[in-house]
This record gives structure tokens, C-alpha cells and sequence, in this order.
């Protein structure tokens, strides 16, 4: 079996405008992005399995702050270039959970099994500043979480 990893739909064209390549796939499976809200979902599962929260264990509001600064944090990196929808989710969980441990070894709390809305904003602001935005004149603009 032989996947080749494709993901620009031109560059997949490229790849198989060769009579020799394609006679040689007789099939192709194709995987829809995934949307902001479909990276949340996955964030929020991976929270689950690792028995973490996303905002408060008790405060639903918080819990909803929190969704929301997530949502957010997917939108502005969904204009970013290179946008990999469920590699980010990975990614996105990875940063917030290294923001978790630093907030927590600087102020430890009783409930630690849980991403504070600060450490979400953390995390997409680091995501976003990653990935900046060229401009018009060559240079880059490295703009804002939310903007």
C-alpha cells in the first residue's frame, strides 16, 4: 500500500498528472477540514481523556468562558498560513498544556486538573505570534490573538 500525503488539492494534481503515478491508484480517500468548532470538540475530548477541564470544575460560566477563548483561538489561526486542523488541536492542547504547568508551578491550587481561561489566551496568543501574516511589502505582520 502506498499513501502519498497530499494535502494541497494543486499539489495533488501535480502529483497526478503522471499517467505512470495514477495508473498505480486505483483509489483515493479524502478527509474533510475540520471547522473551528470541530477542534474544539477534539480539544475538549482530549481534556476529557486526560481527566483535565477546560475552565472551572464548578463554574459552568467559566466553563463556557473558556470554550468560547478556545473557539476563538481556532478562528484566528484558521486565518493563519499553514492551518492543519486536527494536528492544532494537538498542537493547541500541547501549548495549553505547558501554560497549565507554568501557572500551576507559580501558584499551585487545590483543583489543578483543569486549563484556565488564562491558559487558553496563553496558548493561542503563542500559536498565533508562530504564524504571521505576509503583507503587501514582503514583510510579515505577526498581529494578534482575536484580531
Amino acid at each position: 500500500l502506498l499513501f502519498p500525503n497530499v494535502y494541497n488539492p494543486s499539489k495533488f494534481h501535480v502529483v497526478y498528472s503522471s499517467t505512470t503515478i495514477r495508473s498505480r491508484f486505483t483509489s483515493r480517500l479524502e478527509f474533510p477540514d475540520w471547522n473551528p468548532r470541530d477542534c474544539v470538540a477534539a480539544v475538549a475530548l482530549k481534556c476529557e481523556t486526560e481527566g483535565l477541564l477546560l475552565g472551572g470544575s464548578k463554574n459552568e460560566a467559566e466553563s463556557e468562558a473558556a470554550r468560547e477563548a478556545l473557539l476563538e483561538g481556532f478562528r484566528a489561526l484558521e486565518k493563519r498560513p499553514g492551518f492543519a486542523n486536527a494536528r492544532d488541536a494537538e498542537l493547541f492542547f500541547d501549548v495549553m498544556y505547558r501554560a497549565r504547568a507554568r501557572r500551576t508551578v507559580r501558584e499551585p491550587e487545590e483543583d489543578a486538573a483543569r486549563f484556565t481561561l488564562g491558559d487558553i489566551e496563553a496558548a493561542a496568543a503563542e500559536l498565533v505570534s508562530l504564524r504571521p501574516i505576509s503583507n503587501r511589502n514582503g514583510g510579515f505582520s505577526g498581529g494578534g490573538f482575536g484580531g
